[in-house]
Parts: structure tokens; C-alpha cells; sequence
């Protein structure tokens, strides 16, 4: 395939990574990870083929770049081979097993990739008993979307079990990579009134952090992974339910909501503007092409400080409406609320955004895939190093240290259970006790919401018709 330009769904990660680091984008060691136990060894040669087939189902799986200028090009690989790693830890110790899984997790999710050569995604199988293997899929997240790692993770495994007799050939698409690509890029292309009444939306634009960052020297480590968990009781994710059916919404929105509320609180300001995703797969996209297609949309609410917990659910739903209705592309979107982009470059979304709240992808890894049970690899990656090249804040310019403190700030993620989920934050810029603050701040919003009842209004364009 010629080489052609980069799909509007990688525009805005292109952005930040290129801010993070602008000579060589790959290094800003921006990866997803999908990792999971399986039941049972993987024959290295059979999961090798497995590997290929894959390649050959999957064009984007052989994507690089052409060049790394702020308007890039990419291209379709023909030949790529896998990169797989394969380790064994039967003989440690349980503890050192765990230390070894953390260390490769860790190093994982800092992987760096060299863009103008594919594949920018690479694989760990783990022997870690018997029957207990760990499987790692690291991507350059530019590459694939939540939803499309489960389509890879499932593709393999079945292709896997196909080469030893046990499962059909997976399937195809119903519709080819770059006429998604295609399908994406006129969805984006808003008008230009629909455009400036999401600029007007969006301005003032964000300059102070909402989540304040701890004073830092040249010595500083860059990062310090650390993360907060909770899950509500069954109780309360109940009354959840309930109240989001009654109101016509999700329960998504009702998280959305109390940690818009719990950030304006925080930092005691009426106005914050929190990022979320779609997946972007309607049409044409919702298919088993794989790439990347979330799009985000950038939410402002107006929060009084006594507006009631409902109150505050119908502003939050009412702006997120209107901010579906305006997704556009984001160098569309940069243009109208940044004149001076094309000369400004990278100019990333971090200006567009107080924080992020995202669920955990929406096509779920399954427990069983063709005769393998499979489990969640639950690792304790906190502590663990993730930027050993550039390992304290003094090797970073001014505006990449901005960069990299709104990068790592604090997130939310919520579980598909819709009853879990964990903040994750940077230890080196922001302090554990403020986190805790946010995270308090966001359970006490969700109990008021539980015991919640209003009459209903009108629905959410996220509301599926189901209790979710």
C-alpha cells in the first residue's frame, strides 16, 4: 500500500507524543498492554505461525510511519515479522515470579518503538507453571483502540488453536482498514458552525491544573506509578443501576458526574472540563477492523457549589450530548480554539482538559476462547521504573516537563463492572494525600447519586435501552 496520511483517529495522539518527545515521537513510550494467564502452555512454533496469521488478517498490525513531520505519513507494511519474547520462571519462587511479571509489565508499558519500522506492537509469553501462562501484548497505543487489542488478543488465540486442529479460521472483516480509514475521516469533517459552537464551548481553554502538582527540582524522578482502587458495595452499585434506568442515562455518566463534582470541589472552581472517549464504531466502523478510532470529547460543566447531585447528573448529561454531537477531527477542533496551531506545533489536547475519566475497553478479553481459560494478569506494577532514559525531570525541556506532568496526572478508570475502578496518578508530581482527597470526594458524590430520585428526562445519547 502507498503511503497515506495519518488516520484522524491517531491525530490527536500524534500531537502528544510528538510534545512529549518532538525528535523522535516513538520514544515517548506511550504503550497499551493486554495482559492475561492462560491454563496451559503455548507451543513457541505454533503461536510463532499464530503471530503471522495474524499480521496477514490485520493490516494495521504492519503500520509504520514514513516520516516523523508534524503532518506525517504511514504506510502499510508488506512483509513484518513478530516480535515475541518467550521467558520461563518455573523454577523461582512464587515471589520472585511476581517480582519478574511486575518488571516485565513495567518495562512494557514504558516500551519505546521505532516508528519507521514495523511491527510497533510485541509480544511476552511467560512460562509461569505448568499450566500458568502469562501473554503480554504491548502496543503503540497510536496503533490500536482498546476494543481493537481484544479483536488482535481473540484472532490470535483462535488462530493459535486453528494451527493445532481445534478452532476455525477466524473471521474477516466486512469492510477493509482504509476504507474505514476513509468512512472516519468524513465523519470527522464537521462543518465549520458545528466547529466554533464547540470552540465557544470549550473556551477559556485549561491553563491551572484542577489536581495541583508538588513542588520539583531538577532531580526529580520522571515517574513514580502509583494508583488508588475501590469498588463500591453491591448495594450501592445496585442503587446506581437503578437511579441511572430512572433517570434515563448510564451508569458511566453517573461516574462522569460525581468526578466532575469531586475535581470542582477539589480545586474549588465552578468550571471544569473533563475528557472522555467513544469508541467510535458506528457505520462501517462497527466491525472487526482494527485501529484506532476512539474519539474524544472534550465535556465543560458548570458546577455551583450547591447544586444538588442530580442537578449536577443533568448538566453533565446535557454537555456530554452536546459534546457527541460536535466530535470532530482534532486538527480541526485545534485550528478553531488555537489560530496559531499550524505554527505552534505539537500542540497537544492537554489544553483542552482539567482530567480523564475512561472504562475499561468495552469488548471485554473473554474466559474462555476455544478451549483456553483465560484470567486477568493482575500485577503490582507501583514502584516499578518506567522512563529509564530519561530518568529525572531535569533531562526534559520546559514545555516536555509540562508536557509530561499533565500526561501523568491523575485519570479515573472504570471497570465494565461498572462497580470498580482505580485512579492512577504520577507519585513524582502529585501528592497521595490530594488523590485520596479526589478519590473521597468522587465515593461521596456516588452515595448522594445512589440514594438519588427525580423524575425522568431526557436521554442520554449513551443510553443503550438496557441496565448497565
Amino acid at each position: 500500500m502507498h503511503p497515506f496520511p495519518l488516520p484522524a483517529g491517531m491525530e490527536a495522539l500524534w500531537e502528544r507524543t510528538s510534545a512529549i518527545s518532538p525528535l523522535d515521537p516513538g520514544a515517548a513510550r506511550y504503550s497499551a498492554v493486554l495482559s492475561v494467564m492462560i491454563d496451559q502452555p503455548l507451543e513457541a512454533d505454533t503461536f510463532r505461525l499464530a503471530l503471522q496469521d495474524v499480521l496477514r488478517l490485520h493490516p494495521t498490525l504492519r503500520l509504520c510511519f514514513e516520516d516523523l513531520s508534524a503532518d506525517p505519513l504511514v504506510r502499510i507494511a508488506a512483509d513484518v515479522e513478530p516480535l515475541v519474547d518467550h521467558e520461563n520462571l518455573e523454577t523461582l519462587t512464587e515471589q520472585a515470579r511476581q517480582q519478574r511479571l511486575a518488571e516485565i509489565v513495567a518495562a512494557r508499558q514504558a516500551q519505546a518503538f521505532d516508528l519507521l519500522r514495523a511491527p510497533l506492537w510485541r509480544v511476552d509469553v511467560v512460562q509461569c507453571g505448568p499450566n500458568r501462562t502469562a501473554l503480554l501484548l504491548c502496543f503503540y497505543h497510536l496503533l490500536l483502540d482498546g476494543w481493537s487489542m481484544a479483536i488482535v488478543f481473540e484472532d490470535l488465540l483462535q488462530s493459535y488453536q486453528h494451527r493445532r486442529g481445534l478452532a476455525p479460521v477466524p473471521p474477516t472483516a466486512t469492510t477493509t482498514f482504509d476504507h474505514a480509514v476513509q468512512v472516519e475521516r468524513c465523519e470527522l469533517s464537521r462543518p465549520a458552525e458545528i466547529v466554533e459552537s464547540y470552540r465557544d464551548a470549550l473556551f477559556p481553554l485549561v491553563e491551572d491544573r484542577v489536581v495541583p502538582a508538588l513542588e520539583i527540582s531538577p532531580q526529580t524522578p520522571l515517574n513514580l506509578p502509583r494508583s488508588l482502587p475501590f469498588r463500591l458495595d453491591d448495594a450501592t452499585a445496585g442503587e446506581l443501576r437503578e437511579v441511572a434506568w430512572q433517570l434515563r442515562t448510564t451508569v458511566y455518566v453517573l461516574f462522569q458526574t460525581a468526578y466532575s463534582v469531586a475535581l470542582r470541589n477539589l480545586a474549588d472552581v465552578d468550571r471544569v472540563i473533563v475528557s472522555t472517549t467513544t469508541t467510535g464504531r458506528k457505520g462501517a466502523l462497527r466491525d472487526r477492523v482494527v485501529g484506532q478510532f476512539t474519539r474524544d470529547l472534550y465535556v465543560p460543566v458548570q458546577l455551583g457549589s450547591r447544586m444538588s447531585p442530580v442537578a449536577a447528573l443533568r448538566t453533565v448529561n446535557e454537555a456530554l450530548y452536546a459534546a457527541i454531537a460536535r466530535t470532530c477531527s482534532f486538527k480541526q477542533l485545534a485550528e478553531a480554539v488555537w489560530p496559531a496551531f499550524r505554527h505552534d506545533r505539537p500542540w497537544h489536547d492537554l489544553h483542552l482538559f482539567d482530567s480523564y475519566i475512561q472504562s475499561d475497553a468495552q469488548r471485554n478479553v473473554p474466559a474462555q476462547w476455544w478451549g483456553l481459560n483465560i484470567t486477568s494478569l493482575t500485577v503490582d506494577t507501583d514502584g516499578q521504573p518506567k522512563d529509564a532514559n530519561a530518568a529525572v525531570a531535569g533531562d526534559l525541556s520546559e514545555r516536555q516537563l509540562e508536557t509530561w506532568i499533565g500526561h501523568t496526572a491523575p485519570y479515573l478508570q472504570i471497570g465494565a463492572d461498572r462497580q470498580s475502578g482505580v485512579i492512577y496518578y504520577n507519585a513524582s508530581f502529585f501528592s497521595g494525600e490530594t488523590v485520596q482527597t479526589l478519590l473521597d470526594g468522587l465515593l461521596v458524590t456516588l452515595s448522594a447519586l445512589a440514594s438519588a430520585r427525580a423524575m425522568p428526562h431526557r436521554p442520554s445519547a449513551w443510553h443503550e435501552g438496557t441496565r448497565r
